[in-house]
Formats: structure tokens, C-alpha cells, sequence
């Protein structure tokens, strides 16, 4: 490489919220979980833990007027890179993922990262939230509980 940018910088983003909103009912979780979606600053992501609630997820999206788009595993490899172009094309505000989408993503306007589930582990946890305020604005990190 010739003249290549380097950044080095550490793990500290003090430009991104954490919150965890505690619910002891389904059925209220999902629709704080909607209700912050539709309220947020976009674009942004909504992680989920199945194919089912990703796509359940864009659905009620979706019918709140959001313009979302799901993304897991058992998608088609062409259709998960049209969707993950659009995305960062400005096409989709939200995309709701399985654990699938976001390597390799650095869109860097990302306003929030939403957790509906429990990441599998807490380097997943941090990698996700990473990609929200990558442009050193504010951005926010909330998981659902």
C-alpha cells in the first residue's frame, strides 16, 4: 500500500448511550422494543436472536410505517447482499438481523443499536454496538431484558 490511512484509537466511545430496560412480560418487551424503534434517530439496527422474531420484527415495523428490512442466515446470499447494500445505501432505515449482518458493515451514521435478545456473549455484545456512531456523533446502544 501506498500513503495508507492508519487509526488507532482505543475502546473508549463515550459518543454511545448504554441502557438495559428490564421486563418480566413478553408481550411489553416487544412493544417498548417497537415503540423505541419507531421513536429513534435513524438509521439503525435491531438485533435479534431467530430467523422468526427478525422477520416478526420487520413485520410490526413495517406496519408502523417504518421502512425496515430483516436479515439472517437463511436468506439467499443475493438477497442478504441487496438488502445490506440498501442499507447503506440509504435505501432501509432499520435492519432487523440475526447475529449474521454487520461484518464488514461501516456505515458510519448508524444512530442506534438495539439488542431485542441477549448477544451470545459479551465480545458479541460490544462488536454489535461498535457500529453505531462510528461518525463520533451520538448514538445508542439499548438492550432489552
Amino acid at each position: 500500500m501506498r500513503d495508507p490511512a492508519i487509526v488507532v484509537q482505543g475502546f473508549d466511545r463515550p459518543n454511545i448511550s448504554l441502557e438495559v430496560r428490564i421486563f418480566s412480560d413478553e408481550e411489553a418487551k416487544r412493544r417498548a422494543c417497537l415503540d423505541e424503534v419507531e421513536g429513534a434517530e435513524k438509521p439503525g439496527l435491531l438485533y435479534v436472536a431467530t430467523r422468526q422474531h427478525a422477520e416478526e420484527m420487520t413485520d410490526d415495523l413495517c406496519k408502523r410505517a417504518i421502512n425496515a428490512a430483516f436479515y439472517h442466515a437463511g436468506m439467499k446470499a443475493a438477497e442478504r447482499e441487496q438488502i445490506q447494500n440498501a442499507f447503506m445505501a440509504g435505501e432501509i432505515d432499520v435492519v432487523v438481523a440475526a447475529t449474521a449482518f454487520g461484518m464488514g458493515i461501516d456505515e458510519a451514521d448508524i444512530r442506534f443499536v438495539f439488542h431485542y435478545d441477549i448477544p451470545g456473549s459479551l465480545d458479541a455484545y460490544y462488536q454489535a454496538i461498535g457500529r453505531g456512531g462510528r461518525d463520533g456523533q451520538p448514538a445508542r446502544a439499548l438492550l432489552f431484558y
